[in-house]
């Protein structure tokens, strides 16, 4: 389905997510923030300009809280169990208006704490170790799926060690993460079955949980998961006691996320960037550059969530600047693929990746405003560690494919490749001659 606009009629979002740039494009030519219509035929605003992005991300009356300030979704117009699903009816820190906002956020906020996500840096290294020592294994010239082996499993390993989810789990959860959440193409019947199951492993894990916590076999906060059921269980504290049980699964939820689906597609839109711009690889290996002015330019080049879903005008807003109104009660999407493209920021050349860019740090990839991505600072000490390790071991990788065959995600709101075939050393002298024979 192609994105389009007729006179008067608003774009529509393609589900399978085939040309988000180029969707994003689109929107800026007609303005700051054109009507828009997602999937399930839900009309809302998409942000691409970063001076409006800005305003509307700290502005006090925008809210992400359905239940409160969506009109349409208050009334039964939105039917809770199809397109949107989990994004209106999860309830957490990052669905959560004023006082409740404040109340869950100060609850997860510890769990990515500077000491915390610092004492994290060797368990990165050993396990991105621990997989660069398996691809290894592989044979000169043979090509290999980076993305199922490397850089889809090594955020997910951290992410699911910081849960302090079960290994028989982690599979079912990422799968169920995707699908639930992620894959904006998926048959209706498919996305629902998903969202089942995710509720289902949070139940899940939160039951292991408190068996562990009460057989005391887990210690105070030893993982997160551990430490949010320790609070919501803290019956001596008036302010936990608010926490409710399905506040507690869409917050491990929301850690989840936080986690895992950014830095997947961080770094490996960081990989084929530098296999693309040779360059640029150039820079960083001469010392012009450093890893992270690749992960900076990296995350404004390609936002890894390319559109985020939702906010709702409290009231009637208006930017001065721009001329936009923002009706209350109307959906509004963050189009950080294309805000962190803004040329009023970037310049002309804004579509291009440029590590030395003196902009490259001018960037909403984790958002801003209270509503800031909590995992920000873990997904650039996993991607920094990554890529370092990465080039370190295989410095004569190379991509096994076309940039055009790169293709990507089935999904409006989360931009990565589905693949990343790269060949990690090239055929030796002797292989070599065996192959041409």
């Amino acid at each position: 389905m192609e994105t389009r606009r007729s006179s008067g009629c608003p774009f529509r979002f393609d589900p399978a997510g085939r040309d988000i740039s180029g969707e994003a494009e689109r929107f800026r030519a007609a303005g700051p923030a054109p009507l828009v219509v997602m999937p399930g035929d839900v009309l809302a605003r998409v942000v691409v300009d970063l001076r409006v992005a800005v305003w509307l991300l700290k502005h006090p009356q925008m809210s992400k809280d359905p239940r409160q300030h969506w009109p349409a979704y208050m009334e039964g117009c939105i039917p809770r169990k199809r397109d949107l699903g989990k994004w209106v009816e999860t309830q957490n820190a990052q669905t959560a208006f004023g006082p409740d906002h404040a109340r869950l956020r100060r609850l997860i906020q510890p769990a990515f704490a500077p000491r915390i996500i610092n004492a994290l840096q060797s368990k990165i290294e050993e396990l991105t170790s621990r997989l660069l020592d398996d691809l290894e294994t592989t044979a000169p010239g043979e090509t290999v799926d980076l993305r199922a082996r490397f850089t889809g499993l090594l955020p997910h390993l951290v992410a699911t060690a910081l849960l302090g989810v079960p290994a028989e789990m982690s599979e079912p959860f990422r799968d169920a993460l995707n699908k639930a959440l992620f894959a904006t193409s998926l048959p209706e019947g498919e996305k629902q079955a998903a969202g089942e199951e995710l509720d289902r492993l949070l139940a899940e894990l939160v039951k292991i949980k408190r068996a562990e916590i009460k057989r005391a076999e887990q210690g105070e906060g030893e993982d997160v998961t551990t430490a949010l059921i320790q609070a919501r269980d803290d019956q001596s504290n008036p302010e936990l006691r608010k926490l409710s049980e399905k506040e507690l699964h869409g917050n491990i939820l929301m850690l989840l996320v936080a986690a895992y689906e950014t830095t997947v597609n961080l770094i490996t839109h960081a990989i084929a960037a530098l296999l693309t711009h040779l360059d640029q690889l150039a820079l960083v290996r001469d010392g012009g550059a450093d890893w992270d002015d690749v992960v900076e330019e990296t995350l404004r080049y390609q936002a890894p969530v390319a559109n985020m879903l939702l906010r709702f005008p409290t009231e009637d807003l208006y930017h001065e600047e721009s001329g936009e109104r923002f009706e209350k009660g109307v959906p509004v999407i963050m189009g950080y693929l294309g805000i962190n493209r803004d040329p009023h920021q970037h310049g002309e050349t804004a579509d291009q990746f440029d590590i030395t860019r003196p902009t490259r740090h001018k960037h909403l990839a984790f958002g801003t405003g209270v509503h800031n991505c909590p995992g920000a600072r873990l997904a650039r000490m996993e991607a920094r560690t990554a890529l370092t390790a990465l080039f370190d071991r295989f410095p004569h990788l190379t991509l096994a494919t076309t940039p055009d065959q790169l293709h990507p995600l089935e999904s409006f709101i989360s931009n990565g490749h589905q693949t990343l075939p790269v060949i990690l050393q090239p055929l030796t002298g002797d292989n070599a001659v065996g192959e041409r024979a």
